[in-house]
């Protein structure tokens, strides 16, 4: 609204509306609600009916007018809450009643049983500790050190601030983006994961949950699934044991450490598909036991995420099978059997609705979908180009993982087709593959394509490889028949298909999130342990090759023909075990191959022990001391130079802007020159105080930064100021090499010199710079010099309220529970923040929805340099410190509740078209 010289405007959607002559006495109400038509009403006037725009996003409330002047004037801003819902004394009981019911239904189940057709039952001697048992230990010690020294998902961070912030709307909303939009309905496990943030926020408490669903994965696999997938005699039991467990966790360990969900989806797909295996197995005496736990664990994995309709189509694979037991009898026992087949699958239902709305779902579906990703089943081939980038999400051991998956699936598909299963006597091989096939399925209707979703294939997809293995290393036939021809062609095309896919697997880098990188081998190469080639599908078909010569010749002493199958078995299994013991033995030797202290291991171990902090404990702040910006000698003002200052782009930094080589015509390249700037008086420093300079550009490879030290005109010292050598690298291709111009110089950074660096005695100092290079990157831009604080990042922020944590670091301060509060429709207001990237993120996005906009729109951002202890050159992110022009959150918020339906509510959001 603008006033000037009695005429009143309104602006709207950058339209000047002209409102009707006023009198001192009236009121003008402007309202803008979503869906209608936006209304100007004005007392004693006629009301002005305005086209209808987006919803308006509320950033702030602003006047020129002085306090006692703009008294009486109020703003109110009612805001969707969609979400913040709680359920009616009549839902929870209805709730209740249904779990109830689920209960009756499963004992009822348990304790119905069909006929025996015999009394005699194989009495089993039981073993204390035997070497099915050491196996289980040997699994439980891998992944109770894996809690301290494996790596962190992409989306930790983002996943524990949608739990933490919890407590402030009673819902598990999005946090940083889609307006806070709910993640219903797949929120079981972030109700789930409220159970240990209860008791703490340290990486081990929070990975906990996904230890024990990796464990309960293994004993499932172990004890119930592969003694029907792969009876074998007792002698090589414990051999088929440990052949699963190197399987097991060559897929589980590069995957499912985290808050993220795919821990759960291959748990409770490996569920459904072990109770319909035992539920259809021959001589089974309580069938409809297990159907109900299978329709319970598939029911609770669709509520996961929408990865987890795999346990509905893996239902459907099974229903051959499970459907004559049920409908076996007359009509009413067919009627009863359908219910306690069916009730206990509406666990799922309660999940998903037992704090939600339908109405809240829909609405939340549709801001996904319009905010997205949203991509189509057709758009699969996205995810798999994740999988093959050279960045985190296609590490090494994440290609081998669902490479030998594929191709296991690949062998399976062709013995199924050739009817070796029947030969072997394999029945359980078809509705493995089947099953294994529609967790691939259902990954293709997922919304988005992500490479971390392939760990839901950690549950089946371990079978399938052990299956096909004993499969392969079986001999169909006599010992002293000579091999079929197909199975020639088996052999020989499965062992190149094990070549192909070990060599693209290990051509992958096993690079990381970057607090999981430091003192890894090859981060940035293909791995080559020892120089040892494993990217060369050659070097695996020789070894293939070597191994299967050794198991001809030792079949040929007991006169049997050799079995060509053996060597696509002999390259899964050794593909599994090398990504196996090359994963392990990387992230257990780091802690010992690096000096940083910004390592996940570090700051898990820490927070255990002393109450560590994480990235908090792991970074130094520099905070400018006081006067610490220099002053020049001769006591003239020093100003920062325009051109300095518009360099590609001007941080928010305290010192003046001194001098740049590049201009907006030459776009930085083909130019040089040199500058040196006034003296500047120096203090003396302290211990824990350093000499720093800003500088964007290069200063090296052809040109100099350096900083000149005199007392009263005598010259005591140069000192050459040199980027540290950058912790990361990309991806050494290699034929290609690496990218030409790979490292960036455009971004303004610190470069500082310790106080016993400083020539004794100096009083004096200047910066000098000389631009040699013509070459697009050969410019050069320099601040004046200053002087700064070296703090620790925990004992900096102490007084800093609220800390904002961006979403891939959120994960990373245990010790900090005063983050901004997102509740109510309103968003707090940020004091400081810790960002990964210099660049805007989703948070401030408005075609995402993005929850803190208002924090660069209105704020002004300096950045405080900091450096990670004991690794210089890593790019560990930015600290940035908010100061506001206005009053920030300076605003009473009332919350009304009314009791509606649930398939009813606020209406939808407008977006602008």
């Amino acid at each position: 609204m603008v006033s000037d010289h009695g005429e009143s405007q309104l602006v709207y959607h950058k339209r000047s509306i002209r409102l009707p002559q006023l009198d001192g006495s009236c009121t003008i109400t402007v309202r803008l609600e979503s869906g209608r038509t936006p209304r100007v009403d004005v007392s004693g006037g006629p009301s002005l009916r305005l086209s209808p725009g987006p919803t308006p996003e509320v950033v702030a409330f602003l006047t020129d007018l002085d306090a006692s002047t703009a008294r009486g004037m109020s703003a109110v801003a009612r805001p969707y809450t969609w979400f913040e819902t709680s359920p009616t004394r009549i839902k929870t009981f209805l709730t209740a009643t249904t779990i109830a019911c689920i209960l009756v239904v499963l004992t009822l189940a348990i304790r119905l049983r069909r006929p025996r057709t015999s009394t005699a039952t194989p009495k089993r001697r039981r073993v204390l500790f035997d070497a099915r048992t050491a196996l289980d230990v040997s699994v439980t010690t891998v992944l109770a050190a894996w809690l301290f020294i494996g790596p962190a998902t992409h989306d930790d961070g983002f996943a524990t601030m949608t739990v933490r912030n919890y407590a402030a709307t009673g819902d598990i909303g999005n946090y940083y983006r889609w307006f806070n939009a709910s993640e219903a309905p797949f929120t079981l496990v972030q109700h789930v994961m409220r159970i240990p943030i209860e008791f703490g926020l340290s990486p081990p408490l929070l990975r906990l949950p996904s230890m024990i669903a990796g464990l309960a994965t293994w004993l499932l696999l172990h004890r119930t699934v592969l003694p029907l997938v792969c009876p074998v005699t007792p002698r090589i039991r414990w051999r088929v044991s440990l052949l699963a467990l190197v399987f097991f966790l060559a897929c589980w360990l590069p995957f499912n450490l985290g808050v993220r969900p795919e821990p759960y989806i291959a748990l409770g797909t490996l569920a459904t598909f072990a109770c319909l295996l035992r539920a259809t197995a021959p001589g089974t005496d309580r069938p409809f036991a297990w159907l109900a736990t299978a329709s319970l664990a598939a029911g609770l994995t669709v509520s996961v995420t929408p990865g987890g309709i795999a346990a509905l189509l893996i239902l459907g694979v099974f229903a051959p099978r499970w459907v004559p037991v049920i409908t076996a009898g007359k009509p009413l026992r067919t009627a009863a059997r359908w219910v306690l087949m069916l009730c206990p699958g509406c666990a799922g239902a309660v999940a998903i609705f037992a704090d939600n709305t339908l109405h809240s779902v829909v609405v939340a579906t549709r801001l996904h979908e319009t905010m997205g990703p949203s991509l189509a089943w057709y758009q699969e081939p996205i995810r798999y180009e994740y999988l093959f980038d050279t960045t985190f999400a296609g590490t090494a051991a994440k290609r081998a993982a669902v490479l030998l998956v594929l191709t296991a699936l690949f062998v399976a598909a062709v013995c199924l087709l050739r009817a070796v299963h029947r030969l072997c006597h394999a029945p359980a091989l078809v509705p493995l593959t089947l099953s294994t096939a529609s967790l691939f399925a259902a990954m293709c209707v997922a919304p988005s394509k992500w490479s971390h979703h392939f760990g839901s294939l950690a549950g089946i997809g371990p079978a399938l490889l052990t299956a096909v293995v004993l499969l392969l290393g079986k001999p169909a036939r006599a010992r002293s028949e000579e091999p079929r021809t197909e199975d020639r062609w088996l052999g020989l095309g499965g062992a190149s298909a094990v070549a192909v896919t070990a060599g693209l697997a290990f051509m992958g880098p096993n690079q990381w999130l970057t607090f999981n990188r430091e003192g890894l081998h090859w981060t940035d190469t293909p791995v080559r342990p020892g120089g040892v080639p494993l990217d060369s599908p050659i070097l695996w078909l020789a070894a293939m090759g070597c191994v299967g010569v050794l198991a001809a010749a030792m079949r040929r002493r007991r006169r049997a023909w050799p079995v060509p199958t053996l060597l696509p078995a002999i390259g899964l299994s050794g593909m599994a075990l090398v990504s196996t013991g090359l994963m392990i033995g990387s992230f257990a030797l780091a802690p010992f191959e690096s000096s940083s202290a910004y390592s996940l291991t570090r700051f898990s171990y820490d927070s255990v022990t002393r109450s560590g902090c994480g990235l908090l404990d792991a970074v130094e702040a520099l905070p400018l001391a006081r006067d610490g910006v220099l002053r020049r000698s001769d006591g003239r003002s020093l100003e920062s130079g325009a051109r300095a200052q518009s360099v590609n782009p001007a941080k928010q930094i305290q010192e003046p802007y001194l001098w740049t080589s590049s201009t907006a015509t030459s776009g930085g390249a083909k130019q040089t020159g040199s500058y040196t700037s006034p003296w500047f008086t120096l203090p003396r420093l302290g211990r824990h105080q350093v000499l720093t300079v800003w500088v964007a550009g290069r200063p090296q490879q052809g040109n100099t930064l350096s900083l000149q030290f005199a007392d009263d005109g005598k010259h005591l010292g140069t000192r050459v100021m040199r980027l540290p050598p950058p912790a990361t690298r990309p991806y050494a291709d290699p034929r290609h090499g690496r990218p030409r111009n790979w490292q960036r110089f455009d971004a303004w950074r610190p470069l500082t010199l310790a106080s016993h660096a400083v020539p004794a005695g100096a009083r004096q100092v200047r910066v000098r710079a000389v631009d040699r290079a013509t070459d697009p990157q050969g410019w050069l831009s320099t601040s004046a010099p200053s002087v700064r604080d070296v703090v620790p990042l925990r004992e900096f922020l102490r007084t800093i309220h609220p800390l904002y944590l961006d979403w891939r670091l959120a994960f990373l301060a245990p010790c900090r529970n005063d983050y901004p509060r997102v509740a109510h429709g309103t968003a707090q207001s940020v004091a400081a923040s810790i960002e990964e990237t210099s660049n805007f993120g989703i948070d401030q996005s408005s075609q995402l929805g993005g929850v803190f906009i208002g924090k660069y729109q209105l704020s002004t951002r300096t950045e405080i340099p900091t450096r990670a202890i004991g690794s210089p050159g890593l790019d560990w992110g930015h600290l940035y410190l908010h100061t506001y022009r206005i009053q920030q959150d300076a605003y009473d918020v009332t919350v009304r509740r009314v009791q509606q339906s649930g398939l009813n509510g606020q209406g939808y959001y407008v977006f602008d078209q």
